[in-house]
């Protein structure tokens, strides 16, 4: 294990089905154990990224969150990482490009084994462990709340669509987008992604049903609350609750925006996810 110029961010390597795989590390002040909080970067995006974007890196420390955020693989991983060309993503499922470059890539098993390796090596509380991402990484985050349904206690994917039901018994979910969104459009349809290639989106309604009914949800929301530019869609028992803000692009929700506007839209700060997040997740334990 190798520091940073930042003592409390720490770099983590595995080797899973032959691949070199790393994670980023924000370790809190004090002894633990700590709530843990992977947090997965966009396509074409790296921990670096990720944690200044979405200011993980300093609410994690001031919070007492570990904060795990691992780098996803290249289609060509013998060359260099290139948003347009060779970009970081997950193998979420998707049919599509870019994940569908990576998917000989079981990402599912590396982020079970980083969460081994992370509970290995630091001292955390293992019923708070939880998950979030943006965009590729949203949709990862979806997969994994299926698939690691009983190592995790909520998640929080963000401008991304859920490629599977979700898990029973259901996982406490907090989704957020933007209406102005035009890589994850709120009513769906065809998206020129920065891959060059058209890709056909469903309604986000659509994908959340999906996401609700295969955790004994209703497909709709019991209660929807309307307060200036946010809507919130709330299912019973709060198991699954969806943020829609008014004029926000596909960006992190009150993050830096380094996505170029031309890609993703129109920023905004009128909702700061991640202090949303950070105290959402102490709500549920396993």
């Amino acid at each position: 294990m190798t520091e940073t110029k930042e003592p409390r961010i720490q770099e983590l390597e595995l080797t899973v089905d032959g691949r070199q795989r790393r994670a980023k590390v924000v370790v809190p002040d004090g002894r633990g154990p700590w709530p843990v909080v992977l947090l997965l970067h966009g396509a074409g995006g790296h921990p670096d990224w990720a944690l200044d974007e979405t200011r993980w890196d300093k609410f994690g420390r001031q919070s007492g969150y570990l904060v795990v955020a691992p780098e996803a693989t290249r289609p060509d991983p013998l060359s260099p990482a290139r948003f347009f060309t060779n970009p970081p993503v997950w193998n979420d499922g998707s049919p599509f490009p870019p994940a569908r470059y990576v998917s000989g890539v079981d990402d599912v098993k590396f982020l079970a084994e980083l969460l081994d390796e992370t509970m290995h090596r630091w001292r955390i509380d293992r019923r708070r462990v939880y998950a979030t991402g943006f965009s590729n990484g949203a949709s990862m985050t979806f997969r994994i709340g299926r698939e690691l349904r009983d190592r995790l206690a909520a998640i929080a994917p963000i401008a991304g669509h859920p490629l599977v039901a979700g898990p029973r018994p259901p996982l406490p979910t907090l989704f957020m987008i933007g209406t102005k969104d035009p890589l994850i459009p709120i009513a769906g349809g065809t998206v020129a992604t920065p891959w060059h290639e058209a890709v056909e989106r469903p309604s986000v309604d659509r994908s959340l049903a999906k996401w609700a009914k295969g955790m004994g949800l209703p497909s709709e929301p019991s209660q929807v609350i309307s307060a200036g530019p946010i809507r919130r869609d709330i299912w019973p028992d709060g198991w699954l609750e969806a943020w829609f803000i008014d004029g926000l692009g596909h960006h992190w929700p009150g993050g830096k925006a380094g996505l170029n506007r031309r890609i993703g839209g129109p920023a905004s700060s009128v909702v700061d996810a991640t202090r949303v997040i950070g105290e959402f997740f102490p709500r549920f334990a396993r």
